[in-house]
């Protein structure tokens, strides 16, 4: 079995000014890789990026009709199989502005609060859902096992 992520692709809206190391990128993929694994036969990219409250706003109405911003959203890619461009799993957009603020509101580290948004969105990608209180549960549960590899407490 290979690992279900290889690669994050990160980038950020110029007006956000936070480093992001590639070695906690490497620490996320393999925590991830070590709960979830995928028999995959590409390296499987994930695109990050942060962005303003503004855009976050923009595009969440756009996609859900939600006229306000959040923390996090996930776009799985809708290419499948030998058309995946670059063996793209999806996107992840995440509020930088509301992640500081829910940091700060919940005594959390900045890190660690978008260690767990990040988890979150890359399992939304892979296909995990919290639509009902079992899929919740499930979901929620892997975040914590993948935290907890990452020395990150219990952030429910």
């Amino acid at each position: 079995m290979r690992s279900l992520i290889e690669e994050i692709l990160f980038s950020q809206d110029k007006n956000i000014q936070y480093r992001l190391s590639k070695d906690h990128l490497s620490k996320w993929m393999a925590a991830i890789n070590s709960v979830i694994e995928d028999d995959c036969s590409n390296k499987n990219t994930i695109s990050l990026r942060f962005i303003s409250s503004e855009e976050m706003r923009k595009i969440n109405y756009k996609f859900r009709r939600v006229n306000s911003p959040t923390n996090v959203l996930a776009f799985p890619s809708e290419l499948n199989g030998r058309n995946k461009i670059n063996n793209l799993i999806g996107d992840i957009a995440i509020c930088f502005e509301i992640l500081k603020k829910e940091a700060e509101e919940q005594n959390k580290e900045i890190l660690d609060h978008l260690t767990h948004l990040f988890i979150h969105g890359a399992l939304h990608l892979m296909g995990y859902k919290h639509e009902n209180e079992l899929e919740g549960n499930n979901m929620e549960s892997l975040e914590r096992d993948i935290l907890c590899k990452l020395g990150i407490d219990d952030p429910y």
